[in-house]
């Protein structure tokens, strides 16, 4: 609870972080925790924009002096059937693998995108190795080379979230940020892998 009208530092700075940089229900930390602390103003000599005030600064209720203890826990009920901050969500996963995009390239021919598939699933473990090899060697102009000629490859056979990887891996080695494309080669790893495994699967669904 905060007193609104105070010498300074007053209840409105604490309640919008002004004064205390970090305070309980600071709107960034719930959002990483998921709860919510009531901050609840008091005044004794209510004036009719007081209240705003409070608001704005991020209080959540008003009560004026002297406090009712049934005006108060009516208050503190009213926050706490108030559904908390929710956390932002994740944005979705690219599909593994966009077998209709694909096959419109090929004008629906499925047998030449077999053929197609069948030389990826055997060329990618190359393709991968030249990436890891650049980067175990901290070449970033072959780090570089070596995503873009996969990335190519990935985004002619139609896998957004292999492709988004790569991309992302080529990015960061063009901008000369060897340390952050190393850390992404995990999820490149990974986006491969379901790929090939979405592939195969496919592919002795289709036999």
């Amino acid at each position: 609870m905060f007193a609104g009208l105070r010498p300074c530092p007053d209840g409105y700075g604490d309640a919008d972080g002004e004064w205390t940089g970090n305070y309980p229900g600071d709107p960034e930390r719930e959002i990483k925790t998921g709860g919510h602390l009531q901050i609840i103003a008091m005044g004794a000599h209510p004036t009719p924009g007081e209240k705003d005030a409070c608001g704005a600064a991020g209080m959540d209720a008003y009560l004026a002096k002297p406090i009712k203890v049934n005006a108060l826990f009516e208050v503190i009920q009213q926050g706490a059937n108030t559904p908390a901050a929710a956390s932002p969500a994740e944005p979705p996963r690219p599909s593994v693998f966009d077998k209709s995009t694909f096959l419109s390239r090929l004008e629906g021919d499925e047998m030449l995108g077999n053929a197609i598939i069948d030389m990826f699933i055997h060329e990618c473990p190359k393709l991968l190795q030249n990436v890891h090899e650049a980067a175990g060697q901290r070449n970033i102009t072959l780090l570089e080379r070596a995503a873009h000629s996969l990335k190519g490859s990935v985004g002619d056979l139609g896998g957004p979230e292999a492709f988004e990887a790569a991309r992302t891996l080529e990015k960061y080695a063009r901008e000369g940020k060897l340390e952050e494309a190393i850390a992404s080669l995990p999820l490149l790893d990974a986006a491969l892998d379901r790929l090939v495994q979405e592939l195969c699967r496919l592919e002795n669904k289709a036999e």
